[in-house]
C-alpha cells in the first residue's frame, strides 16, 4: 500500500510539471454568404479565444457586449451602424481585440454616455485601426487597465459642447498606451480623469470644440510627440502631479480665452522640447509648482507664457522666445514667486557679450510694463505697439520698479538654444 501511495504521489508530481493541454481556438467567418449574418450572433456561438473575421459590408446592429476573450477582425472595413440606439459595442472582459471595423453612429443623451465602443472593468484589451464616425463619445473607457488604443481615426461631427462627447473618454484607469491616433470634432480629443501610469504619444488632436487634450486628476503619465492644433483650447493639465510633457507641437488654438497649454494645480512635472506656435497663449499657469519648462519653442503667440503670482520654484532655462507680442507676463508685481529663468533666447534683447561666450553680458527683463498693465486693464492690449507704449518700456527698463525681480534671466543667450 505504501508503494502505491508513492507511485500516486511521484505521477501527480510530475503532471503538475507538464504543459497544461493547449486549446485551439476556432476562427468564425461572418457576414454576406456567411453562416454567420451578423456580429452579434458571431460572438454569441463564439468560444473563449476565437477569433471572428467580419466581412466587408454594412450591419446594422447595436448593444453588441463582449464578456469573453475574442480577436475581431475586419476584413475591408466592414461598418457597424448603431442607427443612434445606445452604444454600438460594449467590452467587460479581459484580453479582447477589436480591429479594423468602422463604428458609426451611437446614441446621442445629455444624461447618458453612450459610445461607439464602451469599456467597463477589463484588461489587457487592444482597439486598432479602427475608424469611428459620428458617435457621441467614440470610446468610453472605465475602470480597466493595461489597454492598448492604436491607429484608429475618430471624427464625432460635434457642434456644440453640451450635444457632443469625447473621442477618447479614460475614466478611473491604469496603463493605458494612446498611440497614433487621429482625433477630431468632438467636445474633447483626450479626457484623463483619475488615470495613472499611462502614456500618449503621436497623435493628432484637431478641431475640437474644447481641449485637445484634458487631463484631471491624473497623476504619473506622459504625452510626447503628438500635435494639437485648431482646438478651443489646445491641451489642459489640472490638479495633477508628475507629468511629463515632451516634443508636443501646440499651434493655432487660438481665440479670447484660448492657449495652447494650461497648467493649473500641477506639481513636480516637467515640460521639454515642445513647439508652441501662433496660439494666444502658448503656456498659462496658475497655482504651478516646482515644474521644469526647458527647451522649448515659443513662436508667433500673443503672450508666450503666462506666469501668475501663486506659481513659485518654476525653472525656465534653455527656451526660444522669437516673434511673440508678449514673451512673458504675470499679475504679481511682488517677490514670492521665487522662479528661476536662465539660459533662454529672447530675440528682444538688446544686450551685448564682449567676452563671447554667447551670453548676454546684462541681465534681461523680459516682463515688460505693458504687459503687466495689460494683466489688469486687459482692454488695453489695442495699444500693443504705440509711441506711448515703446517709451514706457524704455523707463521702465532704465529704472525698473514693479517688474518682478524673481523673472528676470540673468544669463541670456545670444542665439538660439
Amino acid at each position: 500500500m505504501y508503494s502505491i501511495k508513492r507511485v500516486l504521489f511521484f505521477l501527480t508530481l510530475i503532471s503538475a510539471l507538464l504543459p497544461a493541454p493547449v486549446l485551439f481556438a476556432a476562427t468564425l467567418e461572418c457576414g454576406p454568404g456567411k453562416p454567420l449574418k451578423t456580429l452579434s450572433s458571431a460572438v454569441s456561438v463564439a468560444q473563449a479565444n476565437d477569433k471572428i473575421l467580419l466581412f466587408a459590408g454594412t450591419y446594422h446592429e447595436s448593444l453588441v457586449h463582449i464578456r469573453k476573450p475574442l480577436t475581431i477582425e475586419g476584413i475591408g472595413m466592414p461598418v457597424i451602424d448603431g442607427g443612434e440606439n445606445k452604444d454600438v459595442i460594449t467590452i467587460e472582459g479581459d484580453h479582447i481585440s477589436i480591429k479594423g471595423i468602422e463604428i458609426r453612429n451611437s446614441g446621442k443623451s445629455t444624461s447618458r454616455d453612450y459610445a461607439g465602443i464602451k469599456m467597463v472593468n477589463s484588461s489587457h484589451c487592444v482597439i486598432e485601426h479602427c475608424r469611428f464616425i459620428n458617435n457621441f463619445f467614440s470610446m468610453h473607457l472605465d475602470h480597466s487597465k493595461q489597454c492598448i488604443i492604436k491607429n484608429n481615426y475618430l471624427n464625432g461631427n460635434a457642434k456644440t459642447e453640451t450635444a457632443s462627447g469625447n473621442g477618447i473618454h479614460i475614466w478611473k484607469c491604469d496603463s493605458f498606451s494612446i498611440l497614433f491616433n487621429k482625433i477630431e470634432r468632438h467636445r474633447d480629443g483626450i479626457y484623463f480623469e483619475f488615470v495613472r501610469n499611462s502614456r500618449i504619444i503621436s497623435n493628432v488632436s484637431n478641431n475640437n470644440l474644447r481641449y485637445g487634450l484634458h487631463f484631471m486628476f491624473s497623476d504619473y503619465d506622459s504625452y510626447h510627440y503628438n500635435i494639437f492644433s485648431n482646438n478651443g483650447a489646445g491641451v489642459a493639465v489640472m490638479y495633477t502631479q508628475h507629468i511629463d510633457m515632451k516634443g508636443n507641437t501646440f499651434t493655432k488654438n487660438w481665440g479670447p480665452t484660448s492657449y495652447g497649454l494650461l497648467l493649473k494645480d500641477i506639481n513636480f512635472s516637467r515640460i521639454s522640447g515642445n513647439s508652441f506656435i501662433g496660439n494666444t497663449v502658448g503656456i498659462q499657469m496658475e497655482n504651478a509648482n516646482k515644474l521644469r519648462i526647458q527647451g522649448n519653442n515659443f513662436s508667433q503667440n500673443g503672450w508666450a507664457m503666462r506666469i501668475m503670482g501663486n506659481c513659485e520654484y518654476d525653472t525656465v532655462v534653455a527656451n526660444n522666445f522669437i516673434g511673440n507680442s508678449f514673451d512673458l507676463s504675470t499679475n504679481s508685481s511682488g517677490t514670492g514667486n521665487l522662479n528661476v529663468l536662465e539660459a533662454n533666447f529672447w530675440d528682444k534683447y538688446k544686450g551685448y557679450d564682449l567676452n563671447r561666450d554667447k551670453t548676454g553680458d546684462i541681465p534681461y527683463r523680459p516682463v515688460s510694463l505693458f504687459s503687466m498693465f495689460v494683466e489688469s486693464v486687459p482692454s488695453a492690449v489695442v495699444l500693443l505697439h504705440s509711441f506711448m507704449i515703446d517709451v514706457m518700456d524704455e523707463v521702465e527698463k532704465n529704472l525698473p520698479s514693479l517688474i518682478p525681480v524673481t523673472l528676470v534671466d540673468s544669463k541670456p543667450k545670444m542665439k538660439k538654444n
